[in-house]
């Protein structure tokens, strides 16, 4: 399943959203780490100079990652950020700012395996992104992962099996062949990791190390 399956088809259920409305918040969230200026480390500094090194540093390492309220997120990030990320996924901003609060330890945690902050979001990432190919990938994946999700609770007939195993098999076909055109449409080099900490660097470079932020 894709990286951030799992947290789409949770967020789904905690607040009962549609696919679209969970995909469209977190296409929100991703744009917005990933376009700050200095990118997705950069947005994690700036929320270690919120306030919020603590937090963030148990999301990195994974370590029994501290929820963040709704209103603490508004503030580190800024309302309008919020604003703007609810209007794209109609929803209300106390809404936004609840699924948002909600997504991020997962998703900061699922974006850095082991500690490590990457340069560059990974092109499977990026195809949650806004465009509408990426939109219906994401959408696919999460349709797989809430599919074998129920499978799984409630069961199935064995007349259904075949059905639902050619079901799957088309998603993931689409979302394989989708995620490989991204990738080939946007590749522009290897992603690169963070390896060291330069002098006077940043409270996110620290966390690379196993140091107290």
């Amino acid at each position: 399943m894709g990286t951030l399956d799992s947290i789409l088809a949770d967020t789904g259920n905690e607040f009962g959203l549609s696919g679209s409305k969970a995909t469209a918040l977190l296409s929100g969230l991703l744009s917005m780490m990933n376009d700050s200026p200095g990118g997705f480390r950069a947005f994690l500094d700036r929320l270690c100079k919120a306030g919020l090194n603590d937090m963030v540093s148990s999301w990195v390492r994974g370590i029994s990652p501290r929820p963040i309220s709704s209103s603490t997120l508004e503030k580190a990030i800024g309302r309008d950020h919020v604003e703007k990320i609810a209007a794209r996924a109609g929803v209300s901003i106390s809404a936004a700012s609840s699924v948002l609060a909600y997504m991020l330890p997962a998703t900061v945690e699922r974006l850095t395996p082991g500690g490590i902050i990457p340069v560059r979001l990974p092109s499977e990432v990026l195809s949650y992104g806004n465009s509408a190919t990426a939109a219906v990938a994401a959408s696919a994946r999460h349709a797989v992962y809430a599919t074998h999700k129920t499978v799984k609770r409630v069961g199935a007939p064995p007349g259904l099996w075949p059905l639902i195993f050619l079901v799957v098999m088309a998603l993931l076909g689409y979302w394989y062949w989708s995620s490989r055109h991204h990738a080939k449409a946007s590749s522009t080099g290897g992603q690169q990791a963070l390896s060291f900490a330069p002098p006077n660097a940043p409270p996110t470079y620290l966390l690379l190390h196993g140091s107290p932020v």
